[in-house]
């Protein structure tokens, strides 16, 4: 009897859960209960506990992080909501910006059935600085010209500031002009579309039609957990091009329903008709979310 005391095992099953609990309970060997249990042995009363609640062990906090895109064209119109130019240029013009790209002739693309491009001297050098001029092609009068390498903007203009001339003659050639690779002779007044490519010139926009716009991404990283969070990571990926932007989270630690937002300049080309997509996925005490925006 161990001085009037005696040892029970007591078992509690948690339903929800699943799981048994182990309790052991010393309890006063008078202190009896009113059912006795029979055996072909012997007869014994069980000992009656006093009352007692049995702990249930509480699931961990949720962790749980939310990241939203968002996006804003000028004038805060949302990107997807912002209206696709149509490509026709004005008749007649005052002003075009074209891209160079150091394409050939054989790279021109364009609506107009009497566009003139020649290459010489193998044809605008890839990867290379040239001087680009454009000229009015009846009067010679030089509308534009500078030192241009891929990918550089160039904007031809009338003379005062007056209409450009309904044709136009482009030549490419070396920086001190010695070897001459590339002429261009095209309408500025029938079928001239953006977009429109006429060997190494393509049409980036023309009088008030601008197809590169500025928008601004933002990303919104939200605690929607139980506990705070602390962002290890944020990444972005647009179409093939990734940036890490841990470094511009702040504050990286969020307390229950806090939030932190990342802004990202960018610029879009609202005359391709293919699709954007960007992805940002975010870390945090290892949980990750992902969210994707499709523009």
């Amino acid at each position: 009897s161990n001085g009037g005391l005696g040892y029970i095992e007591y078992h509690a099953l948690d339903r929800n859960a699943g799981d048994v609990y182990k309790i052991g309970l010393k309890v006063p060997f008078n202190n009896r209960a009113s059912c006795k249990l029979q055996s072909d042995f012997k007869s014994f009363d069980i000992p009656q506990p006093d009352t007692f609640q049995i702990p249930i062990p509480q699931a961990p906090p949720t962790l749980r992080c939310n990241v939203q895109i968002t996006c804003e064209a000028e004038d805060e119109i949302e990107c997807n909501a912002f209206s696709v130019p149509t490509l026709a240029c004005a008749s007649p013009l005052s002003k075009v910006r074209f891209q160079y790209t150091s394409g050939d002739c054989s790279d021109s693309n364009n609506a107009q059935s009497d566009d003139v491009c020649e290459d010489t001297n193998g044809g605008p050098p890839a990867d290379t600085e040239v001087l680009v001029q454009c000229l009015d092609s009846e009067s010679n009068a030089i509308l534009a010209s500078d030192l241009f390498s891929p990918g550089g903007t160039i904007d031809v203009a009338g003379e005062g500031g007056g209409l450009l001339p309904g044709k136009l003659e482009c030549r490419v050639s070396s920086k001190d002009e010695s070897s001459l690779y590339q002429t261009l002779f095209f309408s500025t007044t029938e079928r001239f579309f953006a977009k429109s490519v006429y060997g190494s010139l393509e049409v980036e926009s023309c009088d008030d039609l601008e197809c590169i716009i500025d928008v601004a991404y933002s990303y919104t990283a939200t605690n929607a957990g139980e506990a705070p969070i602390n962002i290890t990571s944020m990444t972005r990926v647009r179409d093939e091009d990734t940036l890490d932007l841990t470094d511009q989270v702040d504050p990286k630690e969020l307390d229950v329903g806090e939030q932190t937002v990342v802004t990202e300049p960018d610029q879009v080309d609202y005359c391709v008709t293919s699709s954007i997509t960007t992805e940002v996925m975010i870390s945090s005490n290892g949980e990750e979310c992902l969210i994707m925006y499709v523009m």
